[in-house]
């Protein structure tokens, strides 16, 4: 069965904040993404974290230290928030495309995992903080492809 992927992006400014429920609503699983350039994003990760937790109680989230080709250093860091949370944690860089495609298929793929665990359909949805942006919320969503009907096969 093919499936098509959403990714919804909110950014992190609060102007956007009162956005965030309506991308919540059947998220599957979220990406919670701060710069390591500036600490102030990951000072949010705990905002955004219990926010997303408000809707989305139970879905799967991985924490991502993003910009790691500005400081290579950072790698060997340790960082507290996705340790406290029990969450899976990756380096990207978005620059240089580092861990980008493995961070958005391990996300896909606990996604998945998780709807199909629970056998509540097919299906998905996905929040994700980037900082790619403004530091915000991006939502994926996986559902069964629909056979388009062909032009010679509609009736009028």
């Amino acid at each position: 069965m093919d499936e098509f992927v959403d990714f919804w992006d909110t950014a992190g400014q609060e102007r956007f904040q009162n956005l965030h429920p309506s991308y919540y609503h059947g998220a599957n699983a979220c990406i919670l993404v701060f710069d390591v350039e500036r600490k102030v994003t990951y000072k949010n990760l705990e905002k955004w974290y219990s926010e997303m937790r408000g809707y989305c109680e139970t879905i799967p989230c991985i924490c991502v230290a993003n910009k790691i080709d500005t400081n290579e250093k950072v790698i060997s860091a340790k960082f507290k928030f996705p340790q406290k949370h029990g969450l899976a944690f990756e380096f990207c860089s978005a620059a240089d495309g580092t861990n980008v495609v493995k961070l958005f298929n391990d996300a896909i793929r606990a996604a998945w995992e998780d709807k199909h665990s629970e056998d509540r359909g097919f299906m998905v949805t996905f929040s994700t903080f980037s900082p790619m942006r403004p530091l915000g919320l991006v939502i994926y969503r996986c559902q069964p492809r629909r056979r388009r009907t062909p032009r010679s096969e509609r009736r009028w």
